[in-house]
């Protein structure tokens, strides 16, 4: 069963595409919705080319992990024009919590608005669930959230590095400015320039080229598959709930305040 469902987006980097309505989850079966639930954004409301991750909190309502619908709406006629959505829950399992996708959306083509003039009331996410050693792969899901603590972000640039056995899948580094502040979220999903399967995974690195000293709270990294089923696959390959927990610490290229890189992940061959 689901202890706590999270809820990540992205928004276009558009004019007019945030918004002050609230978001709506609507998750069920054929015959009832199982669970719907409005996110309150308050008066600064969802900004645009900004990523967010809210959480509900579903201890003890006994959720299922696999829905039959999923959907996005919006509470309100001021629009909203969302890039990528990921939907996922932490369930509990005999050997403690484990990650379980639960639905995604990418580059929706209609905009969410409860004013039919501008956009339609709800969208439908593509249903997800763990994908495996036999998925063709061809996308790199990453999502980052700075703690809530004082001076948390960091303004120098942080880069993230894929390595297959032979040669960098992915070599990324974050637009400047997106993890600045305490409880800053960013939040993409990057397609690679070839499809791969999880075996081939060498190595993930995560690296700070600057002197600022970062330690962000929870930081995800999936692999997502190739191909237009009914469910997309999605193959966890990093999954730090709590960074402070897992012993990595802090990251600065300055030798008294961290160490500039990070393995996030290794295989063993």
């Amino acid at each position: 069963m689901l202890e706590t469902i999270y809820f990540a987006f992205s928004t276009l980097k558009l004019r007019n595409s945030g918004t002050k309505s609230n978001p709506v989850l609507i998750l069920g079966d054929y015959q009832r919705d199982l669970l719907h639930h409005t996110f309150e954004v308050g008066e600064e409301g969802i900004k645009e080319g900004t990523s967010n991750l809210l959480e509900i909190d579903v201890m003890g309502r006994e959720l299922q992990i696999y829905y039959s619908l999923l959907r996005l709406g919006i509470r309100g006629t001021d629009a909203w024009s969302p890039e990528f959505v990921f939907v996922f829950g932490k369930k509990k399992v005999d050997a403690g919590l484990s990650f379980q996708p639960i639905g995604l959306l990418y580059f929706p083509i209609e905009t969410l608005s409860g004013d039919a003039k501008e956009g339609v009331i709800s969208l439908p996410l593509k249903r997800a669930d763990l994908g495996g050693y036999y998925n063709t792969l061809s996308r790199i899901l990453i999502l980052v959230k700075n703690s809530k603590a004082e001076y948390a972000g960091t303004k120098s640039p942080i880069r993230l590095e894929v390595y297959l056995r032979d040669g960098v899948l992915l070599n990324y580094t974050f637009p400047a400015g997106q993890l600045e502040n305490s409880n800053d979220v960013f939040f993409t999903i990057l397609k690679t320039e070839r499809v791969f399967y999880a075996t081939e995974i060498t190595a993930i690195k995560l690296f700070i080229e600057g002197t600022d000293q970062w330690t962000p709270e929870s930081m995800w990294v999936m692999a997502l598959d190739d191909m237009p089923d009914e469910f997309e696959a999605v193959v966890p390959l990093v999954t730090l709930q709590d960074w402070k927990s897992s012993g990595l610490g802090k990251l600065s290229t300055d030798p008294n305040k961290g160490e500039p890189v990070k393995l996030l992940y290794q295989a063993f061959t």
